[in-house]
């Protein structure tokens, strides 16, 4: 398979989820004395553990940055290492954000209008190409050494 089909695949299955399976009820408590459950939608829960999730990615960002700047890149030119002490500022921290969207017009994007193309224009008929480095030509001579 596909390395990058199957990470764009995911990436659309993730997004459309919440929407698409969003209004299912998910079960989280149920009060013992009344008796009472706790319902919550599939989405909001989906959605919760996404700002979590990309909470938590981002500060290891920013901290893993940081330490790499402050230890493999210092006294090197064009890194900043000496401009953005602590954690750095909120300049480099917007920065890292743009990655996420750098990634979808970079890679995902043509990677799904590749794939698009190919499946529209394509017979699905493998042809293999003829490989005729490793035979000699039909009339060739082979040289005997000397």
């Amino acid at each position: 398979y596909d390395h990058h089909l199957i990470t764009t695949v995911m990436m659309v299955v993730l997004t459309t989820a919440p929407f698409l399976y969003g209004n299912i009820p998910v079960f989280v408590d149920v009060n013992f004395i009344t008796g009472q459950e706790m319902l919550v939608s599939l989405s909001d829960v989906m959605l919760g553990t996404w700002l979590v999730h990309f909470m938590i990615h981002f500060c290891f960002l920013c901290f893993t940055d940081n330490a790499i700047r402050g230890s493999l890149l210092r006294n090197r030119q064009h890194f900043d290492v000496e401009e953005h002490q602590g954690l750095g500022n909120v300049f480099k921290w917007l920065q890292l954000l743009i990655f996420p969207i750098a990634d979808i017009f970079l890679f995902i994007i043509p990677t799904v209008h590749a794939h698009t193309k190919l499946f529209i224009s394509s017979s699905f008929n493998y042809v293999p190409s003829a490989k005729m480095g490793a035979r000699p030509a039909q009339n060739a001579q082979i040289a005997s050494p000397a």
